[in-house]
């Protein structure tokens, strides 16, 4: 019998990760977006190349970075340094996420023009795919005809679907004399962007509820030939909540399972957070193998203290009880004297155990600095011990002296390592310090024996 290793935690620097366990694209900010809507997903070629998506110097626009398997910068790609602002020639674009399609290229989503709108960028090219959509790359789409100043529309999330085919999931604020309306918007687009026929009307399928404000939601995978939509929602008589709310959608045609929740929507009151009720933002989903679905939630308490929130729907979309200890729920904190702390996503596997990332810091806006933190929880909703300590891991880059911000914003598991995709402060230059992208590396023990397992990444 072959001796069986010691376990290790996962949060051990890779020495092999670019020779110290931390990537830098020196000189490329991520700018102010990357505070308050921060983006850095990661993504694996068929050649083994690494791709962050990531912002520019401002919301219009992406950033993109490849990396060799090591870590090491990509020379061949970009201007030699690894990194490429493709232009969309159709004006601003502001990425909020993005997918890799099947066929390796990767879709984003967000607002292009003032309209929601998803692009598809080649990870082996510079320059948005001119054959997808109907706007130079990119497939933009009206829900509102706008009259109000605040009036607003963006996709939020994306999943694909079979065939490369897409799947975008948004929001839109209809801001009216007297009233707001909102809804959660769905559409479907073939591989060339083109509206998928049969889904919705023209491809599109606008969601509203009577009484409920719906706020920025996320999509879970195909399973079944169905996805899972998640979102908060806001409502304000016989009493004001903010709850996750959750429908099931056939995407055959667009339309609501109405087996789902109670007549089709699905809703988790988070109660006896911080003394009181707490308002609900989702910020990642991911369904499982077993038809139920697992979120990961930012709350609010009544004192304005931020909470990390996770909970899970049976596949009947009931709140699970065998999750946590009340009613499918657990909420946490990190550190009781940092009162911001803000949930950038999740990542699951194939054993059902929650990896979230995190942000720690005293101000909304990072100006006294931040930390990196991350938590795994076992399928079950406790915390993994085995995972950094007691289940959570924390650190402070320090790349730029005291108060440097570092924000966490997803993270990736492989075959012995775990990366973490975040955006840090540079070295200080003429007092200006840019939040550049960043991707540390971890030794990992997730995969043992060298096999590795199937992950719930969004997939037909």
């Amino acid at each position: 019998m072959l001796a069986t290793p010691a376990v290790a935690v996962d949060t051990v620097p890779d020495p092999s990760w670019d020779g110290d366990g931390v990537a830098v694209a020196t000189g490329f900010s991520s700018g102010n977006a990357a505070v308050s809507d921060p983006l850095g997903d990661l993504y694996r070629t068929g050649t083994g190349k690494l791709v962050m998506i990531s912002r520019p110097s401002d919301y219009d626009g992406v950033l993109m970075w490849r990396l060799n398997a090591d870590g090491s910068t990509d020379t061949s790609f970009g201007g030699g340094d690894g990194v490429t602002e493709p232009d969309w020639l159709g004006g601003n674009f502001y990425p909020t996420s993005s997918l890799r399609r099947s066929d390796g290229q990767i879709a984003i989503a967000g607002r292009a023009n003032g309209h929601s709108g998803v692009c598809l960028l080649p990870v082996a090219g510079t320059a948005f795919n001119g054959s997808f959509g109907d706007d130079n790359g990119c497939a933009t789409h009206t829900f509102l005809e706008f009259t109000e100043g605040l009036d607003y529309e963006s996709y939020s999330d994306l999943v694909n679907l079979p065939g490369n085919a897409l799947l975008a999931v948004g929001h839109y604020n209809d801001d009216q004399i007297l009233i707001t309306t909102t809804a959660v918007t769905l559409s479907g687009m073939d591989d060339v962007g083109a509206p998928l026929i049969g889904f919705g009307v023209d491809g599109h399928v606008a969601l509203e509820w009577e009484g409920l404000l719906t706020l920025r939601p996320h999509v879970t995978r195909v399973r079944g030939g169905q996805v899972v939509v998640l979102f908060g929602g806001i409502r304000y008589v016989p009493e004001f909540t903010q709850d996750l709310y959750a429908v099931r959608i056939n995407i055959a045609d667009g339309s609501i399972d109405t087996s789902y929740g109670d007549n089709g929507l699905a809703r988790v009151h988070f109660d006896g957070v911080g003394g009181g009720d707490a308002r609900v933002a989702v910020r990642d989903a991911q369904m499982l193998s077993d038809g139920s679905v697992v979120a990961a939630l930012q709350l609010a308490d009544e004192g304005e203290l931020d909470w990390i929130g996770v909970a899970k729907l049976d596949p009947a979309g009931q709140a699970d009880p065998s999750f946590g200890n009340i009613g499918g729920r657990v909420w946490f904190r990190f550190d009781e004297l940092f009162q911001y702390q803000v949930v950038g996503g999740m990542t699951v596997d194939e054993q059902g155990r929650m990896l979230i990332t995190v942000t720690i810091g005293d101000d909304p806006d990072w100006l006294n600095g931040s930390e990196l933190a991350m938590a795994r929880l076992l399928a079950d909703g406790r915390f993994d011990r085995r995972f950094g300590e007691s289940g959570r891991w924390r650190m402070e880059l320090d790349r730029a002296g005291p108060g440097s911000k570092d924000i966490a914003v997803s993270a990736r598991y492989e075959n012995g390592r775990l990366l973490l995709g975040a955006v840090s402060d540079g070295q200080v230059g003429d007092l200006i310090a840019e939040l550049e992208p960043t991707i540390l590396g971890f030794e990992s023990t997730l995969f043992r024996d060298r096999f590795e397992a199937p992950l719930l990444q969004p997939e037909p």
